[in-house]
């Protein structure tokens, strides 16, 4: 149904407006459930805007809803070995599915829109929060955790902490001179709110959360007593909680995890330490963006003549962006394609995230980064016995005589995943270190 309903949109568009392209997009290239809303349509104007649109059915929620409260019931032992289903029905396909696919339809469709709604207000309320939350934004992209470890919508509420208050300022009118008290707290420049948001994610005790009213103070849920549905994912540990987000996992549900966490702990102190060096007229702006590499197991180095976002880099090389093509008589192409979201390094990186989930971390700057940072799990670094499905690449310990005791044990084949990256990569890869 929606894709007719999008072809039929497409059509109309196009007709009606010279040089306008629509596209139906169907699957996102990774997920190969069969009850998840995969479907798109990509409009890209005369003038160059692109948008990418889907449809909001009420129909899916309560569809959904009936699977997962099927496989929440008793199921009867002759049922269950008529459908296959094992002994613990949560562990079913479908089910499984199900919980994706409603997690996707709940923050597409009803969070997505509202926290679109509350951080614009605030956008225009105060002139400092849009600046405090790019600068946030580009220092932990620069240290390579934007996107693959924090969302950013996390990050706007974490930001937004710091002009809300206790919810009383949202909605004043910033030239009421009744209310200053209620804003005498708020940052006034994008650098005070940067150096504010720093301060608190070097202290903040994540595992206690952090509740923002986002909303105001007098805003209440509009659905009334929200259902307790079971999560398909729950690996982040920050808890951040809104009046409509009452378990504080909406945005952070993939992440961060431990790892993460204290590592922007850790970040945070030292930002905060050079951010001292403003007092003794030593600051050095850029080098808050400048993320080191030594504590990486390797490296992974991309082909920045690959990457359309390269230009976004923080350490840009110029010399790069002004060369032109290989051959100075080459005419440009006309018939170039338009790709709205063509991101090749990011693309690539969540690949690498998806299929060695269980093997390493790995990071990487959103915002036209040219190299992969990755830290072995210490846990595999250790022999231990072979199983299926180990979950990562294994090679046999060597025995060092035949009555040896460890003849089951295997280890990490770091060699095998470092060749298969660069097979995988192929010519984006440049060389790894």
């Amino acid at each position: 149904m929606k894709l007719a309903f999008f072809e039929r949109i497409a059509t109309e568009l196009m007709s009606s407006t010279d040089g306008l392209r629509a596209n139906v997009l169907v699957g996102d290239g990774t997920s190969t459930s069969e009850i998840l809303d995969k479907t798109s349509l990509e409009i890209v104007t005369p003038e160059g805007w692109a948008f990418l649109i889907s449809i909001w059915n009420e129909r899916e929620a309560i569809l959904l809803d009936r699977i997962i409260d099927d496989y929440n019931k008793p199921i009867p032992p002759a049922v269950r070995a008529a459908q296959g289903i094992g002994h613990d029905s949560k562990d079913h396909k479908q089910y499984r599915e199900a919980l994706e696919a409603k997690e996707v339809y709940t923050r597409r469709f009803v969070h997505a829109p509202r926290h679109h709604r509350a951080i614009a207000a605030l956008c225009h309320q105060y002139s400092a929060f849009p600046g405090t939350v790019r600068l946030v934004k580009r220092w932990l992209a620069a240290h390579w955790l934007l996107h693959g470890h924090v969302s950013e919508e996390a990050v706007e509420i974490l930001c937004a902490a710091f002009f809300v208050g206790d919810g009383r300022a949202v909605g004043l009118d910033a030239d009421d001179d009744n209310k200053r008290d209620e804003r005498a707290n708020v940052p006034g420049s994008k650098e005070r709110g940067f150096a504010a948001v720093i301060a608190f994610l070097k202290e903040w005790k994540w595992e206690e959360g952090i509740f923002v009213p986002l909303y105001g103070l007098s805003k209440t849920s509009e659905e009334g007593p929200a259902k307790s549905t079971p999560k398909a994912t729950s690996g982040g540990v920050w808890n951040i909680s809104t009046d409509f987000n009452k378990d504080g996992r909406m945005w952070t549900m993939t992440g961060p995890d431990h790892i993460v966490a204290h590592r922007v702990r850790a970040l945070a102190q030292a930002t905060w330490e050079h951010l001292q060096g403003m007092e003794q007229g030593t600051f050095n702006v850029q080098a808050l963006f400048i993320h080191p590499t030594s504590d990486y197991d390797f490296v992974v180095r991309l082909d920045v003549g690959q990457l359309p976002r390269y230009f976004h880099n923080v350490a840009v090389d110029s010399d790069i962006l002004s060369r032109r093509g290989k051959y100075a008589n080459l005419q440009d192409d006309q018939s170039a394609v338009v790709r709205p979201g063509f991101d090749p390094a990011y693309f690539f990186f969540n690949d690498l995230q998806r299929i060695y989930g269980h093997t390493f971390k790995i990071f990487h700057d959103a915002f036209g980064g040219d190299r992969f940072g990755v830290v072995w799990d210490p846990s595999l670094k250790e022999p231990r016995p072979f199983r299926v499905l180990g979950e990562f690449s294994s090679v046999p310990l060597k025995k060092e005589n035949e009555k040896a005791k460890d003849k089951g044990l295997v280890f990490l084949n770091e060699a095998a995943i470092l060749t298969e990256i660069e097979r995988l990569g192929g010519s984006l890869v440049k060389e790894i270190t």
